[in-house]
């Protein structure tokens, strides 16, 4: 589930990560700043309830609300078909 997440993230933000490297090697040249990665990164933590997902993205910041929404909704679409999934595949046996 972690890895579709993050290819959904991927998806969503490589071209404005891109951007962002591109900017961060330029702003830092002749520093010696060790390079920077704007990949997106995901981290999971249980917790009592479960499990809460952290998802580390660079956007621009005008349009970080569109970007988190069709994250989110992107992410619950994804959770959705799995279960429908995990329902199909309970009800076969």
């Amino acid at each position: 589930m972690t890895d579709a997440i993050l290819h959904l993230i991927q998806k969503e933000t490589e071209s404005t990560a891109r951007v962002a490297e591109q900017e961060w090697q330029h702003a830092t040249r002749g520093y010696g700043v060790k390079v920077f990665s704007a990949a997106p990164a995901i981290n999971l933590r249980p917790t009592p309830l479960g499990v809460t997902i952290n998802v580390r993205y660079i956007t621009r910041a005008n349009e970080r609300f569109d970007v988190r929404s069709r994250l989110y909704q992107a992410v619950v679409d994804l959770l959705q078909q799995r279960k429908a999934g995990e329902a199909r595949a309970g009800g076969a046996g």
